[in-house]
């Protein structure tokens, strides 16, 4: 470490943890500090510092991660609950419409992702071959 640089103690390291379950839990700043005992000072400047940072950012892509699992899972029992909407013959056309939209809309979704992972794939390989040549990175 440089000698500007500070290690965390376990203490403080503890307390940022709690501050960042706590900013994950209420709905304000203020709030969050409250129910971590921590100034508004203190909070503002763990808060400002790159590390506090990606610390939440982290935690919050695990929530989102976790959310994203969960839906996911679910996925079978909409589609089968779809499903059972457009072959019950005695859904009203209506909700049928409705459902097959629904259907509809999340193909071409599906089809826009892949086609615009396509194109950053082939982008990153482009701006990585530019890198290259220009000697920047290594093949």
């Amino acid at each position: 470490m440089g000698s500007n640089e500070t290690k965390l103690s376990d203490f403080e390291s503890a307390k940022h943890q709690k501050l960042i379950a706590a900013l994950l839990e209420n709905h304000s700043l203020d709030a969050a500090f409250k129910a971590t005992g921590i100034s508004r000072n203190t909070g503002y400047r763990w808060i400002g510092t790159p590390e506090f940072q990606k610390a939440y950012r982290q935690a919050r892509g695990r929530i989102v991660q976790a959310v994203i699992g969960r839906l996911q899972s679910m996925g079978a029992k909409a589609l089968a609950a779809i499903e059972a909407v457009l072959d019950d013959s005695q859904a009203a056309p209506a909700v049928k419409v409705q459902a097959g939209r629904a259907v509809l809309d999340l193909i071409l979704r599906a089809h826009e992702v892949d086609q615009l992972e396509g194109r950053l794939e082939a982008l990153e390989a482009a701006l990585k071959d530019r890198d290259v040549l220009e000697g920047q990175v290594a093949p």
